[in-house]
């Protein structure tokens, strides 16, 4: 994807109809462009600022199929924004952007950004390995070593455990009037990632169904969504369990991979911070493991993370 300032990154023609909302002045290219504020006919691209509504243009612009740009950097993607149908969050399939807009962001944000993306991407090969779309963890640990040293760009990652996990912490802070910030992404990102190791190593077998009455009620208690938990039946998790058995090993290299990377990165990022750390994320480790508990929940989807609860691993092992 393409970085660099507004001017030199949009690649349309003078006169083209650009929909942006936001309220940040875009300066000379209002002079070039046609700039509107709703998603009216003729289109040609959304611009989406790095802040909390950025995800939902983002969506906008995908389900319209209409080119998209962000105007700021890849923070868009945990920004404070959770996207609801009626009186549910729901999972938002977002296509990739055109491009990143330079933006006077600080390090850590951007650290923080490659956090989250190694994470997806980790998901997406998990997925793909799993299922026999790919055989080799190889290639997906050295695109995440590349993260490391920014030689390498992953591509657009889909949504992951982490995904959800942030759903549920940003409604958590909600009700206590916290802001979800980037020291909140960046500790779920690494928490999961040991969550997923240790899991995939062990691979348990509980006995018991998850307690959905208990789920429901923390659901309403905690979240605010008053709903029953889906459940996943005995065919779904015994098939899932073979082919996670299956590919154990490519599966465990990828996941140590990406703790590893995770890890340096988290080093990275708390070192970019005015505090070295400090206290950063003090206070928060027990509401980020209780959300990881309950993400799946908050927003269900086919992840690594959902099938750890479905088989009742989730109520004593995170």
């Amino acid at each position: 994807m393409k970085k660099g300032e507004l001017s030199d990154v949009t690649d349309l023609p003078a006169a083209a109809k650009i929909l942006y909302a936001g309220k940040r002045d875009l300066g000379g290219i209002r002079r070039k462009y046609r700039i509107c504020g709703d998603m009216s006919d003729g289109v040609d691209l959304v611009l989406c600022d790095d802040d909390g509504e950025g995800l939902l243009w983002a969506y906008k612009a995908t389900e319209k199929g209409i080119r998209y740009g962000v105007l700021g950097d890849e923070n868009v993607f945990y920004s404070h924004k959770v996207l609801w149908r009626g009186t549910e969050p729901f999972w938002a399939e977002i296509a990739a952007p055109e491009f990143f807009a330079a933006a006077d962001r600080p390090e850590s944000d951007r650290i923080a950004a490659l956090i989250h993306f190694a994470f997806c991407y980790a998901e997406h090969e998990s997925h793909r390995i799993e299922t026999r779309l790919c055989r080799d963890a190889a290639q997906a640990s050295e695109a995440l070593d590349g993260l490391l040293s920014g030689s390498v760009s992953v591509p657009f990652p889909a949504g992951s455990g982490l995904t959800q996990a942030q759903t549920a912490l940003r409604l958590l802070k909600k009700k206590e009037n916290e802001i979800f910030d980037a020291d909140s992404s960046v500790l779920l990102a690494l928490t999961l990632a040991k969550v997923y190791n240790i899991f995939i190593d062990i691979l348990p077998r509980v006995p018991f169904a998850p307690d959905l009455g208990a789920r429901a009620f923390a659901l309403k208690e905690f979240f605010g969504i008053k709903r029953a938990p889906k459940a996943a039946s005995e065919y779904e998790i015994g098939r899932r369990y073979y082919l996670l058995k299956r590919s154990r090993g490519e599966l465990l290299a990828l996941w140590n991979k990406a703790e590893e990377v995770i890890a340096a990165l988290t080093e990275r990022y708390l070192d970019s911070l005015p505090s070295l750390g400090y206290g950063s994320g003090e206070g928060e480790k027990e509401n980020a493991k209780f959300c990881a508990f309950m993400a799946p929940d908050v927003l269900y989807a086919d992840t690594l993370l959902t099938f750890i609860r479905d088989s009742g691993a989730a109520d004593g092992f995170i």
